[in-house]
Order: C-alpha cells, then structure tokens, then sequence
C-alpha cells in the first residue's frame, strides 16, 4: 500500500474517531440533561416534603404549648385550693 493509501485510510479512521466523539458528546449532553432535570424535580420533592414536615412539627409544638399552659393553670388552681 503506497503511504497516500495509508494516509487516506488514516483520515478515514480519524473521521470515524472524530464522528463518533461527536456523538459521544451529544449523548453526554442529553444525560446531562435528563439528570439535571431529574434531580431538580426529587429537590423539589423534597422541599415539599420537608416544608410539611416543618408545618406540622410546628403544629405539634404550639398544640404542646397550648397543653402546657393548660397543665400550668390546673397546677395553680389545685394549689390554690390545697392553702
């Protein structure tokens, strides 16, 4: 094979080198993609959740506040009947 054969053969496998990098790339891009738009809708998933979490823990504290006053005033009244 004369070296312009072996220099012809050469660019072909650089071409189909460089053709399928090219698609490499591209796929990488729409993974990229996928996995960005995936992540951010478990996030926001998430924050919704927590968000509820947070709601009904602070719910849980003001009802437990609530009962404590009412356990405070029952203990002052009981000691006001006791003297």
């Amino acid at each position: 094979m004369s070296s312009i054969g072996q220099m012809n053969d050469m660019y072909k496998q650089l071409e189909e080198v460089m053709k399928k990098c090219d698609n490499l790339s591209q796929e990488i891009k729409i993974v990229k993609g996928q996995t960005s738009q995936k992540y951010l809708k478990e996030i926001k998933q998430i924050k919704k959740t927590h968000k509820e979490e947070v709601h009904a823990l602070k719910k849980k504290i003001k009802d437990l506040k609530d009962k404590n006053n009412k356990l405070y005033n029952e203990v002052d009244r009981l000691k006001k009947t006791i003297r």
